[in-house]
């Protein structure tokens, strides 16, 4: 259906006109007709909602309610990925980006704290706030300043203050922002990961404690973007050249095993277009609507169990290839990837809601670990905060592991990403675990400390402190995604363990891209080009994204990062690797010019 077809009294030229004059907002109700979303009726609308319902496809519904930034891509676009081609989802998308920078330009929103008069009795409330903030635990700092500001954004609403519609919709600031600007700062951090308190708000000025802890924390800040921008594409890369390979290459493979998932709010948008197990019959039912399978334990077919050994099978990966018109799967859980960790790293801006902290506890942590509590007792002696040895185990640190900049230095200690790998020494006798801390923490190092070069080897007796932590911040790490994708975790036998991981660590990708990645990582020992799930995950090895692309594909591995390593592995070391036709050819013609 064209738009010449559309009986309309709006264009979003004439909206743009309109908003020119500098006393009309997007606020503004006008009278609008539309012939298939309005049925040829008149209704009264704000402009802004008449330029959102021009950029929707032309038979899509009438939005009429406020639309949330969130609600853009979780909602709405979702909804026409489902309902129409590729094409139009697409077509919609690039509008919606290119037309929300004009109208930005256009119609800026901006605002002046001195423009709010704040009422008498809420100014008393603050400065109690204020006099007993430097006594409050940080609970309390934390409950108490949420509460005051709460109360203030339902003053601004009740009075009629148009600055909530902004807020709500995650335009410009939100909750957290008018918190540190009226209320108090809150939480701090700084380049060596100390987390502090600034009790006054960003309106009322700072001591001279409170300059340098703010001061301390935008060094972080500029660190954070000077050392950390380039590397979410890096990481992205080495992923998208790991999974190049995976296709889908069949409708079903005919498996019967199911990934086991508690799906919560949070993930249920996750699992959109999955196919899952038919508990009334048989079959397999797909998920239209996340709100379906929401706090529900859901078994669905999984890219983890899929039986097709040189790809994957529809059914376990999932409609979304198909939504997107593009069977190469591998590459898009590359670009899911990438999309989320640059996105993530370009927020990371000075502001309050940067830093929202977790109290650590080892206890917990090993207890919800697959780890062997035994094992864990007989060595370590775990507190809230704390690890300590009680017999003889060793932790080696070799730098070309990690990036530069993910491991800091202290002196007494290093400040390191926690997925650590520690060796159990008992007699002649040694295991491994591995620390599965998705936070960084304070490697302390022993008497006993060796240097070799770039490796480290750290050995710990009986009451020596081997970790410490008492907080983290709760964001995206890239150098703890970074271990993960390399293989940080090789000690673990579950895939389910490392999704879990990931899922909590990259919150916004589709979980079918997730499981693909880890299936990929997970080969057999006696033969790596082999997907540990044909074997049932028996006998297998984490391989970590550097390494997969020269097990797989030569040609891979050229496009890659080392040509040398490329040829030395994939031409001479897996002569008689499963590869693809092209690479028989140009494989064949190598060693008939050597011959020659």
């Amino acid at each position: 259906m064209s738009n010449e077809d559309i009986n309309c009294n709006f264009t979003l030229e004439k909206v743009y006109k309109l908003l020119e004059d500098q006393n009309i907002y997007v606020d503004k109700m006008y009278e609008f007709i539309h012939s298939k979303k309005t049925d040829n009726k008149l209704i009264m609308i704000s402009l802004g909602r008449i330029w959102f319902n021009l950029l929707m496809p032309p038979d899509y519904p009438l939005v009429n309610q406020p639309v949330p930034k969130d609600d853009i891509s979780n909602k709405y676009m979702l909804d026409i990925s489902n309902k129409y081609s590729p094409k139009i989802a697409s077509e919609t998308c690039q509008k919606l980006l290119h037309e929300a920078f004009k109208l930005s330009t256009i119609n800026p929103k901006s605002f002046l704290i001195d423009g709010f008069v704040l009422p008498p009795y809420w100014i008393a409330k603050k400065d109690k706030f204020s006099k007993n903030a430097p006594k409050m635990t940080d609970e309390e700092f934390l409950k108490e300043s949420q509460e005051l500001t709460k109360e203030l954004l339902v003053y601004f609403k009740d009075k009629g203050i148009g600055i909530n519609d902004v807020i709500e919709s995650k335009t410009k600031g939100g909750s957290e922002d008018w918190k540190a600007l009226l209320v108090a700062r809150g939480f701090v951090i700084d380049i060596e990961g100390n987390i502090s308190r600034i009790n006054e708000a960003n309106n009322d000025g700072y001591s001279v404690d409170s300059y340098y802890k703010g001061g301390a924390q935008a060094r972080r800040n500029y660190f954070v973007r000077s050392t950390m921008t380039s590397k979410p594409g890096y990481l992205a890369r080495k992923v998208t050249m790991a999974c190049a390979n995976i296709k889908i290459v069949s409708d079903d493979c005919g498996s019967t095993q199911y990934l086991k998932i508690n799906v919560d709010n949070k993930l249920a948008p996750r699992f959109f277009g999955r196919y899952y197990k038919n508990e009334k019959g048989d079959g397999l039912l797909c998920v239209t609507n996340s709100d379906d399978i929401k706090n529900k334990t859901m078994e669905f077919r999984s890219p983890i169990y899929c039986k097709e050994q040189n790809g994957l099978c529809n059914k376990c990966y999932g409609r979304l290839s198909n939504l997107v018109n593009n069977n190469n799967v591998g590459i898009l859980a590359g670009g899911a990837v990438n999309n989320e960790t640059i996105n993530a790293m370009m927020k990371m801006r000075h502001k309050a809601t940067q830093v929202e902290f977790v109290d650590v506890n080892f206890i917990k942590i090993f207890k919800d670990s697959n780890i062997d509590e035994k094992l864990i007792n007989l060595f370590f002696d775990i507190k809230e905060k704390q690890i300590f040895a009680k017999k003889d185990c060793k932790i080696i640190i070799n730098e070309k592991d990690y990036h530069d900049d993910a491991i800091s230095d202290l002196g007494e200690k290093y400040d390191i990403p926690g997925i650590l790998d520690v060796s159990l020494i008992t007699g002649s006798i040694e295991e491994n675990i591995t620390f599965p801390f998705n936070f960084n923490l304070f490697l302390f190092k022993p008497e006993n400390t060796e240097d070799k070069g770039s490796i480290h080897i750290l050995s710990y007796i009986n009451e020596e402190k081997i970790v410490e932590k008492d907080k983290y911040i709760k964001d995206m790490k890239p150098a703890i995604i970074d271990r993960l994708f390399e293989g940080g975790m090789k000690h673990i036998t579950k895939p389910e363990i490392l999704l879990n991981v990931l899922l909590s660590e990259l919150t916004q990708s589709d979980s079918c891209h997730l499981e693909l990645i880890v299936s990929n990582m997970f080969r057999t020992k006696d033969d790596l080009t082999i997907y540990g799930r044909i074997g049932g995950y028996k006998n297998c090895k984490l391989v970590g994204a550097k390494e997969a692309p020269f097990i797989d594909s030569w040609l891979t591995a050229l496009a890659f990062e080392n040509p040398n390593k490329a040829i030395k592995v994939g031409l001479l070391k897996n002569r008689e690797s499963n590869l693809n036709p092209i690479e028989n050819i140009v494989l064949d013609k190598f060693y008939n010019e050597e011959a020659e």
